[in-house]
């Protein structure tokens, strides 16, 4: 069962970017995101805003997070795939009423919505599996987001942002009405994320790829 966990986890990240690949305009709003949550880590106003003034241990985990240049990402990826197909084979394994058929039973209103949400909450999930309770937490009180209008943006994705000297910051692009799209950005507190997410696709026998796009 932990397995397969992990390996839908991974999945939800795995929504299709290849009209996406280098967009200028993913890559200056996943930035300006990886930017105001450093900000948000070095601010001992905001600390104590959204903690307390009793929480140290977290306060310490959060700057430890947050430590490190992210104006100049060493490396941008994007992660790639039939993201619907992939979700339905994932969840079909883990049984019960999630069968072959189960994104039957939702109108594509709600499956798109579904899908939707997992994506924006990718890193949440890998953060949870990998790292525990304590990661999450301070990575959540980082997470920031905003929304802007990108039109050639035709699918959903999510690009990895990695530093010479910070955490890579993951960041979801998700389509709304219009040419709008909605970004939620995440520290992943570890440095082999790359290394480690790589791997675990390559044991999925390549049906989805990570690329690297700058």
């Amino acid at each position: 069962m932990k397995k397969i966990f992990l390996i839908f986890a991974a999945a939800v990240v795995l929504s299709s970017c290849a009209n996406a690949k280098g967009n200028k305009t993913l890559i200056e709003q996943g930035l300006s995101l990886a930017s105001l949550m450093s900000e948000k880590a070095n601010s001992e106003t905001y600390l104590a805003l959204v903690m307390g003034a009793n929480d140290e241990a977290m306060g310490d985990k959060i700057r430890e997070i947050g430590e490190g240049d992210v104006s100049k990402p060493t490396a941008v990826y994007c992660v790639s795939g039939d993201f619907s197909e992939f979700y339905s084979t994932m969840l079909s394994g883990l049984g019960g009423v999630l069968n072959a058929d189960f994104a039957k039973q939702f109108s594509p209103e709600l499956k798109a919505d579904i899908e939707k949400q997992l994506l924006s909450a990718v890193a949440s999930i890998l953060i949870a599996q990998k790292s525990g309770s304590t990661d999450l937490a301070a990575t959540s009180i980082l997470a920031s987001e905003t929304a802007f209008d990108c039109p050639e943006l035709k699918e959903d994705c999510l690009y990895i942002f990695t530093f010479k000297k910070a955490y890579p910051v993951a960041v979801s692009f998700t389509r709304r009405q219009g040419n709008a799209v909605s970004a939620k950005a995440n520290f992943v507190p570890s440095k082999d994320f790359i290394d480690e997410l790589s791997a675990l696709l390559s044991e999925m026998g390549g049906i989805l790829k990570i690329e690297k796009v700058q």
